[in-house]
């Protein structure tokens, strides 16, 4: 089979997952800025967009989860060796994650329990703040874990001088790049969510955006060049055009003084895909360019069977994910009044 279908197989499923991944990232993050403003005697208790990240993010983070396998397991296809090397050579560090990640999905849903002790100030900062902690060193393993597997030069002192716990500085452009994206992630999903059509969510959720594509922007500038692979080329550019599309449909909407809805929405969120899956596409661009070769992991694999039934079971469980956010969606829509129009 020619393996530009698993290539682009491998990126159709790690979009979703980096919508959802980074959602999760940026939202526990604005609770935790909005707990420690609290603690500082700034904002309100009753503050709008923390209370809607607070709903959302355990059910986000299982969607996360969820279309993390796709990825996973095509990463494993086309880049078995080096994922797998990597993988040994970063040991117990790297299974840390399974643990981390139980340890905050469970964080997410004791923030919203309805214990005295869960209410106070104190622990509506300390919750999210660990469940933040968690997020952000599977997001530090990954990174290293990719970097390690792209660097077969390291693998000799890394096996002879253990893996160590000093990040790479390789990592901080990556992280900012994420970090960048989830940020536009955040402003455009909780703009989807029916609670946040009114106008005092607008102001947060436009300059959230901003700020995203200022880090996205930022991370790829810092990014050190590979040979090959051009940042302002025709994905940097359609990058670029995903980032402005975000923005823009969040000022459409400011200067119409109300929330994203009608076409602003599906731009917005259309946005947002093209602009992950030129991430995506650069990412397989750089992992190429250091050594990884999809033809031959799949000429490897070429025997293999099965591809039909990973298709039906991808389109099965797609309209069973559509079907759930709608009736989320819908469940967490505002009721009107009898008799309004």
């Amino acid at each position: 089979m020619n393996p530009e279908i698993y290539v682009f197989l491998h990126r159709l499923t790690f979009v979703p997952h980096v919508v959802c991944a980074g959602f999760v990232l940026a939202a526990t993050l604005g609770v935790v800025a909005h707990a420690a403003g609290r603690l500082c005697g700034l904002g309100r208790d009753d503050a709008l967009l923390p209370a809607i990240w607070r709903d959302l993010t355990p059910f986000v983070l299982g969607l996360a989860i969820t279309f993390g396998v796709g990825p996973l397991l095509f990463v494993q296809l086309l880049d078995g060796h080096a994922f797998y090397t990597a993988g040994v050579l970063l040991s117990h560090r790297f299974m840390a994650i399974l643990p981390a990640l139980i340890v905050g999905f469970y964080l997410l849903y004791l923030q919203k329990a309805p214990w005295r002790i869960v209410s106070t100030r104190p622990a509506r900062l300390l919750i999210p703040l660990a469940a933040l902690g968690t997020f952000a060193f599977t997001a530090w393993s990954w990174t290293e874990l990719t970097l390690l597997a792209q660097e077969p030069t390291r693998w000799a002192t890394t096996y002879a001088d253990g893996p160590g716990l000093a990040p790479r500085p390789a990592a901080a452009p990556r992280l900012t790049i994420f970090l960048g994206l989830s940020l536009l992630s955040l402003a455009t999903l909780t703009g989807l969510d029916p609670r946040a059509r009114v106008r005092a969510a607008l102001g947060p959720l436009a300059a959230i955006a901003a700020a995203g594509a200022a880090l996205a922007l930022l991370g790829f500038a810092l990014h050190a060049p590979v040979e090959g692979v051009s940042l302002f080329g025709l994905r940097g550019a359609v990058l670029l055009a995903g980032l402005v599309g975000v923005l823009t449909a969040r000022s459409i909407s400011w200067r119409r003084g109300h929330a994203p809805h009608g076409a602003t929405q599906p731009l917005a969120l259309l946005a947002l895909l093209v602009a992950l899956e030129s991430v995506a596409a650069l990412r397989d661009a750089v992992r190429i360019a250091h050594g990884a070769d999809p033809a031959a992991a799949v000429d490897g694999v070429a025997s293999a069977q099965g591809f039909a039934v990973f298709a039906t079971a991808l389109l099965a469980v797609g309209v069973a994910i559509a079907w759930a956010l709608l009736r989320v969606r819908r469940d967490l829509a505002p009721s009107r009044p009898s008799g309004s129009e």
